[in-house]
């Protein structure tokens, strides 16, 4: 895997599984990617949700009008086939979706409604958000193994995307949370995991920066500095 910088400065203790993928990176990758795949990638980017989780995202699971979406179950490799079980955490959770995200979800839904169309049917409210196209009702979901097949294709064509794995859009989330200031409840929240200590655990030494703003901070207080005099 690529050595990638960080978005926080300091210490830090590098882990393969850990490192970031930068912005320029993923931008990159979303470029390079054809349309049903690019927002397959920014919702995975954006909520941290791994592939099982968004194979099985039905249009009935996501709100365009208020912005979100909700995660309850996931697509898993069992045997020769694949079954639904419920996300890796056991949680059922929701979360919100930023305009530019629900557009690429409008125009990829507007996409999946035309091929319908084509084939003389309809596209159901509850068909899969990222479905094979032999089944342009929306009856088939991609499997997981379908989509991280696509990540391969889609890296090889990237210079300096060799190594990453898509999974990393998770790491990614994470890290860039800690790194703008997003504190372990809210990172936990967004990226499904079952407890603030997870991320954490894993994620947490991005984070030296804030802290030594912080530290600023208090003084400041201390000092009796008002809110204007503060240069976080």
């Amino acid at each position: 895997m690529p050595t990638l910088p960080t978005a926080s400065s300091g210490p830090s203790r590098p882990s393969p599984d850990a490192s970031p993928r930068p912005d320029e990176l993923l931008r990159a990758l979303l470029d390079a990617a054809d349309a049903d795949y690019a927002c397959y990638l920014r919702l995975a980017a954006v909520t941290g949700a791994r592939r099982g989780q968004l194979v099985a995202l039905r249009w009935s699971d996501l709100d365009l009008t208020k912005g979100s979406v909700l995660f309850t179950r996931a697509h898993a490799r069992v045997g020769g086939g694949v079954a639904e079980k419920t996300t890796k955490a056991d949680v059922e959770y929701g979360i919100a979706l930023d305009p530019a995200t629900v557009d690429a979800l409008r125009a990829h839904r507007k996409r999946c409604a035309e091929r319908a169309l084509a084939t003389g049917v309809s596209l159901p409210p509850d068909a899969f958000v990222f479905a094979t196209r032999s089944a342009p009702d929306g009856s088939v979901a991609w499997t997981p193994a379908v989509a991280s097949g696509a990540f391969s294709r889609l890296r090889s064509k990237v210079r300096g995307a060799e190594g990453v794995r898509a999974h990393d859009l998770r790491h990614w989330l994470a890290t860039s949370m800690f790194a703008d200031g997003f504190d372990p409840v809210t990172v936990a929240g967004r990226g499904g995991w079952s407890s603030p200590v997870v991320p954490m655990s894993v994620y947490g030494h991005f984070a030296p920066a804030r802290d030594q703003a912080a530290a600023h901070s208090l003084a400041r207080r201390l000092a009796g500095s008002t809110p204007d005099d503060r240069d976080l």
